[in-house]
C-alpha cells in the first residue's frame, strides 16, 4: 500500500505536467536581468513552477472538481478499456481500405 504522499503526488502528477510549461517559459524573462547565479535562477524557476503547480492543483482541481473527474483510476480503468477493445468498439475500423 503507498502512502498518502505518494497517492497525493501520483494524482497531481497529470495536472503539474499539464501547466508547468508556460511557467517555465515567462518566469525566467521576469529574473533574466538578476545578477545572480545560474544555479540559484534555476533553483528560483524550479522552487516558485512547483509551488504554483501544487497549490492551483490543491485548490483548484481537488478543491472544485468532484473525485470521480480527478481520478484516472476510476475514469479509464484498465478493465473498461479492455471491454471496449474485445468489443470492437473502439472507433478503428477492422477493414482494410
Amino acid at each position: 500500500e503507498y502512502s498518502a504522499i505518494m497517492k497525493y503526488l501520483s494524482d497531481a502528477s497529470y495536472w503539474v505536467y499539464l501547466v508547468h510549461m508556460p511557467f517555465t517559459a515567462i518566469i525566467p524573462g521576469f529574473i533574466s536581468d538578476w545578477s545572480v547565479s545560474a544555479t540559484f535562477k534555476f533553483l528560483f524557476v524550479f522552487i516558485l513552477t512547483s509551488l504554483i503547480c501544487f497549490l492551483s492543483y490543491h485548490f483548484l482541481v481537488r478543491g472544485l472538481l468532484p473525485k470521480s473527474y480527478r481520478s484516472s483510476r476510476e475514469v479509464c480503468s484498465g478493465a473498461k478499456i479492455l471491454a471496449i477493445h474485445q468489443e470492437g468498439d473502439d472507433g478503428w475500423s477492422s477493414t482494410a481500405a
